[in-house]
């Protein structure tokens, strides 16, 4: 149902945490996990290799480039949805979460991609962090909803592979912001 890819680039101090989380919590649903990692230096791979059911690793010398991380989890994934989060990403209640998703999907067959609010741990929060994620999500949710430009962070979002194969996933070209351009461009379908 779920095929959850994880693009990494040094990630030694979050990637099993990560990754337990997911294996521990969600039972609700079948997924597979898989990291595609952009050529880290650190133990990453090593890290992550026990827990994930794939690992793909850049070996070519280009600059790291999340788009075509993210990209490369997509061309090996098997199931009909897929999770781009990123590494460190926390998700409360995890088996609700996602089984509210995959309703929302087969409740609406116009639906091809979700995002969420991005926040920041509770616990760790500053009220900077609250205002201004508050701010991009206001911002986010606007564009999306009223304008219909298609926002979202690459912190999360979950989308049907159909429609991601469709558009040709994301733009490589891009350095940076690949996920709102991807989201602009979905927002069309």
């Amino acid at each position: 149902m779920l095929s959850i890819i994880i693009p990494t680039y040094n990630e030694e101090k979050e990637i099993e945490v990560t990754l337990q989380r997911l294996r521990q919590h969600l039972t609700a649903l079948p997924f597979e996990v898989i990291v595609s990692d952009d050529a880290s230096t650190d133990c990453t791979v090593a890290r992550a290799r026990p827990i994930a059911d794939q690992i793909l690793v850049r070996t070519d010398l280009a600059k790291p480039n999340i788009a075509a991380t993210r990209n490369r989890g997509a061309r090996v994934a098997r199931y009909p949805y897929l999770v781009f989060i990123d590494c460190g990403v926390s998700i409360p209640d995890v088996n609700s979460f996602f089984t509210k998703i995959i309703c929302a999907f087969e409740h609406d067959p116009k639906l091809v991609g979700l995002a969420v609010n991005v926040r920041v741990e509770p616990s760790l929060a500053t009220r900077a962090d609250n205002f201004s994620f508050g701010l991009i999500n206001l911002w986010f949710r606007f564009c999306t909803n009223v304008l219909g430009m298609g926002l979202a962070s690459g912190k999360f979002q979950i989308i049907k592979a159909s429609a991601f194969h469709q558009q040709g996933g994301f733009n490589e070209a891009f350095f940076a912001g690949e996920d709102i351009e991807f989201f602009k461009r979905l927002s069309r379908v």
